[in-house]
């Protein structure tokens, strides 16, 4: 994939491997290559026990709180990798994590937020609660676990430069990719499996 800013969007070109090529924006890419909203989703409600009940008071504003930060520590995780190593988007101006700016994971963090929040909207007017969470979580933690074997090509270096310059270790920016998969993707992952296997 190779990122081409079109105005203010990204557009990601994305190559198929039937050898076809498709271009898409960032956001559209990302949730379509890997399930955001249904990762979210599934982890959210298990995290909260709340997966059958009727919602009020906090749970409310706390439920999408939860799925914010079930995603935005999947973006810690997976971003600078995939912009700084797999180049599969470039950041203008570079950024404090890694070359990623910080307004990209409050940008993750609200879209989410405000994402969750419609489907609460929508929520009772589903006509099935099915066991199809557990796709979901399963998903999350092959995300996870895929990050621990991640290896950058010799060819790269140790180091990389960003778009503004500024240059970062490519087994930091590894390490800390692992150190947040296990640290809190894989917990995650697991108490929401735990607690779908327990219902």
């Amino acid at each position: 994939m190779l990122g081409t800013p079109a105005s203010d969007i990204w557009l990601l070109q994305v190559h198929r491997p039937d050898g076809s090529e498709a271009r898409r924006s960032a956001d559209s890419a990302r949730s379509g290559l890997c399930g955001d909203g249904l990762s979210v989703e599934g982890s959210r409600c298990r995290i909260l026990d709340c997966q059958n009940e009727p919602l009020s008071g906090r749970k409310i504003v706390l439920l999408p709180l939860a799925a914010s930060f079930v995603m935005t520590a999947w973006d810690f995780s997976m971003d600078p990798v995939w912009a700084d190593i797999d180049h599969s988007w470039v950041w203008q101006d570079g950024g404090s994590y890694y070359g990623v700016p910080v307004s990209n994971f409050f940008g993750w963090f609200f879209t989410v937020f405000f994402y969750q929040l419609f489907a609460l909207y929508l929520r009772n007017r589903a006509t099935s609660r099915t066991n199809h969470w557990r796709l979901a979580i399963l998903f999350y933690a092959a995300c996870a676990a895929g990050n621990l074997l991640v290896v950058a090509p010799l060819s790269l270096g140790s180091v990389f430069v960003d778009a503004a310059g500024k240059h970062w270790a490519i087994p930091g920016i590894l390490g800390t990719s692992r150190l947040v998969s296990i640290s809190l993707m894989m917990p995650l992952s697991a108490d929401c499996l735990i607690r779908s296997l327990t219902r």
